[in-house]
């Protein structure tokens, strides 16, 4: 399967990466406006400060003066939470430490060339593999909907337009 996988990528990088990212920087400025708006929706902290402030009121109002049955359910809330916490934020923290070790250049820096890096070096432009903003909105996608199985839909949709704008606003080839 990983090897399927990596073949399926190095052809995207060869065949696609490159018309691709030219598409892109010829799209109507209306079209990145509107693109360059969704992709801020992909950032992490949209996601963990809301998690994580719930998570922290709930353990300011946890106290054993509270009923059992409140007690459960702010239990119960507290292992949702933190599920959906966690899997978020452990995707983004292990793409942000690959992204600096891979190196790959941004469309950006690399203008044609799909198959610039740099390894081990940690700057912004040579951060492009994997894209973070796709990788946290596809384990948004995943982590809530397996809580709500019915959003999928919805959740899938806004994964996808992440992962488009950031090819759109030529912040990352489709490949990443």
């Amino acid at each position: 399967g990983a090897s399927v996988a990596v073949a399926v990528l190095v052809l995207i990088m060869v065949f696609i990466d490159v018309p691709a990212i030219k598409a892109a920087r010829q799209a109507p400025s209306w079209l990145i406006a509107w693109f360059q708006f969704a992709t801020d929706l992909g950032l992490a902290p949209w996601f963990l400060a809301p998690l994580g402030g719930a998570l922290l009121l709930i353990a300011f109002i946890t106290s054993p003066s509270l009923t059992r049955m409140s007690q459960l359910v702010l239990a119960s809330l507290s292992v949702r939470l933190g599920f959906l916490f966690l899997a978020i934020a452990v995707p983004g923290l292990v793409v942000s430490i690959v992204k600096r070790i891979v190196g790959r250049a941004r469309p950006v820096v690399a203008g044609e060339d799909a198959f610039l890096y740099k390894f081990f070096l940690w700057r912004v432009e040579y951060a492009s593999f994997p894209s973070g903003h796709a990788t946290t909105a596809f384990a948004a996608a995943v982590a809530f909907g397996v809580l709500w199985p019915r959003l999928r839909p919805l959740l899938w949709t806004y994964a996808i337009v992440i992962a488009l704008s950031r090819v759109i606003v030529t912040a990352h080839h489709p490949s990443d």
